[in-house]
């Protein structure tokens, strides 16, 4: 049945076909000299570098996209559910402690996850990192719940596609689907509500704040937008303020940052780079008493920044045996089983569990059908794909998992296309290559608000690690 369903999902070829088409040399500069200009006006880089941008499209189909967006919300609320559940562990006389014991590896950070207050969900922005195969299956490969980028640079790049001379050629009579995340001022719309909800102020203050010079892509641009809104009288003032989380200071329980309390803080930072009880805690200590503030809440939880981040979260999320801890009905159950691929914890080679000896012996000899991952590194590190790897290099990447506590998982055949880029020879022709490409899906508190996506020559594919933003169309069902 769920084959039939979607067999129905397609994008017409006639468009792809115009693409290929319509282009040569002339066009292909021309839209890239356009979309840098474009940019280059609106300050969009990444963190000081051009970002790169495939002028061939992504396209999907409305119907496809919306029917796994709300698949992709249960899932979410699953996660939320792990996070309450192992507060509800924390608070518990009970010895027996499940995900505890599966989160071991994060216990450093534990007390500051149990003793965060908050008055909103602990997921209010998260991004499924996702694929979609050639037999329209799509599969997550990653959730991200700390701070995922993609919040207002993907929409003003679609933005400088659509209004290209290509733009305009390939999208003549074909409808397309605008979604929260295609407006570069969604997500600051989004921190305004929740700020204004937190605080009964009309006009309340936001910050979001990097920690040590690390993820500051498209804090200057959130910034922008704000006092764009507000000079266009969109939002009557406030400020979103862009600091370091060194600089907050704690006072009866506000946050005050550059001297103005702040009702949201969105923590744009390495996680693993806090160490709340060693030598740093000094100069992070308004930011650490902020957690226990009931006054300010950060955008995510800790527990998100943490455990639902992790790798090892798509290892609870694709094992039934969690599924009944966690008392998962079975419409969320059958979203687990399409979405997520089987994951593990990496056992140990010296492990005397019989299963998990039986799981690193056939990791060991089976490297094709696997990938190995980091648990908590960002932008495409720690992330071996056996296949393109010899036998020493798997033994390596094995080892090398095994000391981040990573996770393995079962390789989804990445889907690919045709792309297209000037020959290295000459600048007056076209070079065709194949161009791996994989979508995100957005979702701003319990919404879901849209896909992005990214392509790369590699297999692996992060603008963080040389890939690129490919603007992202969804075309109209009705118009199939």
């Amino acid at each position: 049945m769920l084959q039939e369903i979607l067999a129905q999902y397609s994008v017409p070829e006639s468009i792809q076909e115009r693409f290929y088409s319509n282009l040569n040399a002339n066009l292909y500069s021309d839209t890239q000299r356009d979309i840098r200009h474009h940019l280059s006006l609106n300050g969009v880089n990444f963190e000081g570098r051009e970002i790169p941008i495939s002028i061939l499209p992504t396209f999907l189909n409305q119907n496809e996209v919306d029917r796994v967006g709300v698949l992709g919300g249960a899932i979410r609320n699953t996660l939320q559910k792990i996070l309450d559940r192992f507060l509800e562990e924390s608070r518990s006389s009970n010895i027996h402690k499940p995900l505890h014991q599966f989160f071991e590896p994060y216990k450093k950070w534990w007390k500051l996850i149990e003793n965060e207050k908050r008055s909103i969900d602990p997921i209010q922005l998260m991004r499924f990192d996702t694929i979609r195969t050639d037999l329209c299956a799509w599969k997550i490969l990653e959730t991200n719940t700390a701070c995922p980028g993609g919040t207002i640079h993907c929409a003003k790049i679609r933005d400088a596609w659509l209004m290209t001379r290509l733009g305009h050629s390939l999208l003549k009579n074909q409808s397309h689907v605008d979604y929260e995340i295609d407006s570069k001022s969604s997500f600051v719309l989004h921190l305004v509500k929740l700020a204004q909800n937190k605080s009964q102020n009309k006009n309340p203050n936001i910050a979001v704040c990097s920690y040590r010079g690390s993820y500051l892509n498209e804090l200057q641009s959130l910034q922008n937008e704000h006092k764009r809104l507000v000079s266009l009288g969109v939002l009557s003032g406030g400020n979103l303020l862009v600091d370091d989380i060194r600089n907050i200071h704690c006072d009866g329980g506000v946050a005050y940052i550059q001297g103005k309390p702040v009702s949201i803080i969105y923590n744009k930072i390495d996680p693993l780079m806090i160490d709340p009880s060693g030598s740093q805690a000094a100069e992070i200590q308004g930011w650490l008493n902020v957690v226990e503030s009931e006054q300010t809440d950060f955008l995510n939880s800790l527990g998100s920044m943490y455990l639902s981040e992790a790798k090892r979260v798509l290892a609870l999320l694709s094992d039934p045996m969690w599924w009944e801890y966690l008392e998962l009905d079975s419409e969320t159950q059958s979203a687990l089983q399409e979405l997520v691929p089987y994951t593990r914890v990496l056992p140990e080679n010296k492990t005397s569990a019989t299963t998990e000896k039986f799981l690193y012996d056939l990791v060991l000899n089976n490297q094709e059908r696997f990938v190995l991952k980091a648990d908590s590194l960002t932008r495409g590190a720690g992330v071996y794909i056996g296949k393109n790897l010899n036998n020493l290099e798997w033994e390596t990447a094995i080892s090398n998992t095994l000391s981040t506590h990573g996770v393995v998982q079962s390789r989804v055949e990445t889907p690919s296309r045709v792309n297209v880029r000037l020959s290295d020879c000459t600048e007056s022709s076209l070079q065709p290559f194949k161009d791996f490409f994989g979508i995100d899906l957005f979702y701003f508190g319990d919404r879901f608000v849209g896909p992005v996506s990214r392509s790369h020559s590699n297999l692996v594919f992060n603008v963080g690690n040389g890939g690129k933003e490919s603007p992202t169309l969804v075309l109209q069902s009705e118009k199939l």
